[in-house]
């Protein structure tokens, strides 16, 4: 159990890399279109090799038109958020905007308790109920974040920071959908491949759309950012491993968050120099302790 926790811990700090370039990429003014069709072609492409293709060509695969749909949906969906939150961090303070949109964690949890009839726990609503209040604060707490024509901005940034939260919520729960398929497993490690590549595609559909070729500028930042995601995505399906092994498979996300969160947030107190108000640094704390709270429920810890 103790190498699942360290690979979740690991998969959280190369998360908290890329959102160290999405910020760098919001501050430098770098089209997103551009970093996002580069960012996601390499783990696209890291993402098939990780495939089981022996598995795969032996086959068959279960569910593959099903998976298939559902994997590059929530891929789409992912992609229009990430669109989103870079967008948003131009506008706002960037360790508030980052905190909101990875607390989106709780609409799967909330969509397993409405559609699915999961069972409803104290620490998974007192979890829920943490990181809700968190928004309200770290929302309170950006307002008062001294920005030139703050009252117009904070209005374009609550709306992208709301959609990014919808969109990443619903791009989580579509992911976790063939876990809960009666007798699926997951041959051939398509899902990720599959996820990615829906994100590529709305990338692609883009970039034909605007007639233009991507900016030379954006190739180093996604560069580092498709290097981080490969590795992130390579620790995280280590740490579900080992962690199903041990039946706490359920701490895997929420431990990448919550140190992504947390790390992110150093990141933009010791060098970007933001600031947190009293609201804030509550509401922070707050969001991480609730994502906490939901694994531990999830795995009936509490």
């Amino acid at each position: 159990m103790v190498d699942g926790l360290l690979f979740a811990i690991a998969a959280g700090l190369a998360w908290t890399g890329i959102a160290a370039v999405c910020s760098h990429v919001a501050r430098k003014g770098l089209d997103i279109v551009d970093f996002q069709l580069v960012f996601g072609t390499v783990i696209m492409l890291g993402a098939w090799g990780y495939c089981d293709w022996g598995a795969i060509v032996s086959g068959p695969v279960p569910e593959l038109g099903t998976l298939a749909v559902n994997m590059i949906s929530a891929g789409v969906v992912g992609g229009v958020g990430m669109l989103a939150i870079v967008w948003a961090m131009r506008m706002g303070h960037q360790s508030i905007t980052w905190t909101v949109s990875q607390s989106s964690m709780v609409v799967p949890f909330i969509a397993g308790l409405v559609i699915w009839g999961d069972p409803a726990r104290p620490a998974g609503a007192i979890g829920v109920a943490a990181v809700l209040a968190a928004l309200v604060l770290l929302g309170l707490s950006r307002r008062g974040a001294n920005h030139k024509d703050n009252n117009g901005r904070l209005a374009v940034w609550l709306v992208l920071v709301a959609m990014t939260f919808i969109l990443w919520g619903v791009q989580q729960t579509l992911c976790s959908l063939p876990s809960r398929w009666e007798g699926w497993s997951d041959v051939g490690r398509m899902r990720l491949a599959l996820h990615r590549t829906g994100s590529f595609i709305l990338m692609v559909l883009i970039t034909a759309l605007r007639r233009r070729i991507p900016d030379r500028a954006c190739i180093g930042p996604s560069l580092l950012a498709g290097f981080l995601g490969i590795i992130g995505g390579v620790t995280l399906f280590a740490a579900i491993d080992a962690m199903a092994e041990a039946d706490r498979i359920g701490l895997v996300f929420p431990l990448c968050i919550s140190t992504c969160v947390a790390g992110f947030a150093l990141y933009s107190r010791l060098w970007l120099k933001e600031k947190l108000a009293a609201a804030g640094t509550i509401g922070l704390a707050m969001s991480l302790a609730g994502i906490l709270l939901i694994g531990l429920d999830s795995c009936r810890l509490l």
